[in-house]
């Protein structure tokens, strides 16, 4: 629950930290995000690989898929 990240406070759009995944990988887990969850999303390399990036506008979505299912110490990481 702990590997992602908000883009800023102004932003509201989210980071799936997917680093240690190969560029493949990555690519396919985002196509399901959008295929099964219509959540839109971008690639963002960086030093050590790529990140997933969802803006806000499926940030919002992405909450009420996982809400129930974040635990009470990581709720500070899906602010409204």
């Amino acid at each position: 629950m702990d590997d992602g990240s908000i883009k800023s406070k102004e932003c509201r759009g989210r980071f799936l930290n997917t680093q240690s995944y190969s560029e493949k990988e990555v690519k396919s887990l985002q196509k399901i995000l959008k295929e099964k969850f219509s959540l839109d999303s971008s690639l963002k390399k960086d030093g050590n690989g790529m990140q997933i990036y969802i803006p806000s506008n499926s940030a919002k979505i992405l909450r009420q898929l996982i809400d129930k299912y974040v635990i009470q110490s990581m709720r500070y990481k899906l602010p409204n």
